[in-house]
């Protein structure tokens, strides 16, 4: 049958092994599961193998789902989980952002009129709109200060500091934004 959503996602249990499971997005019904080492592109593979393609495959954003995805259901479109998107950026910023950049990230001080504050409370085409524009002001203030970069050779306490080895200074506000 087709299916307008479809979620995958994997749950490592113990001893090693990992489940997953592809729920249909508006009956919650179980469609398939599929036992793995890891989940990997070849597991989803294994897993999409035995349902027809679905307008929307939502999953954790995790490159095997979504090169899976790509190869058996070309067509279909890949929305990444809101919840793991919330998770993905409350490890990255932490409790309490030392930044400035974070805090306003973290506590969604933006300036437009009344977006939702979590994502997850968007439930109209206008709140998406809203959220959406907040995110991208939010990112150009601050994109000169995300693209920052440090350099090896210009930390003397960095044992490789002899080789142009660089790597993006805040890090993880770039991870979060993504």
């Amino acid at each position: 049958a087709k299916r307008h959503t479809v979620m995958a996602d994997g749950t490592y249990m113990g001893h090693g092994w990992c489940l997953i499971t592809a729920i249909d997005g508006e009956s919650g019904e179980v469609l398939a599961f599929q036992w793995c080492a890891h989940a990997s592109k070849a597991a989803y593979l294994a897993l999409f193998s035995g349902i027809s393609a679905p307008d929307v495959l939502i999953t954790d954003g995790l490159r095997g789902a979504e090169a899976a995805c790509l190869e058996a259901w070309p067509g279909t479109r890949i929305q990444r989980c809101l919840a793991h998107v919330q998770r993905n950026t409350r490890t990255d910023l932490t409790s309490r952002p030392r930044l400035q950049a974070g805090r306003e990230l973290k506590n969604r001080r933006w300036e437009i009129k009344n977006p939702p504050a979590l994502v997850t409370g968007v439930e109209t085409a206008e709140e998406a709109v809203g959220w959406s524009e907040a995110l991208n002001a939010w990112h150009e203030r601050w994109k000169g200060f995300i693209a920052e970069r440090t350099f090896a050779r210009d930390d003397p306490a960095n044992p490789k500091a002899s080789r142009r080895v660089w790597r993006w200074t805040h890090e993880e506000l770039r991870r979060c934004y993504r």
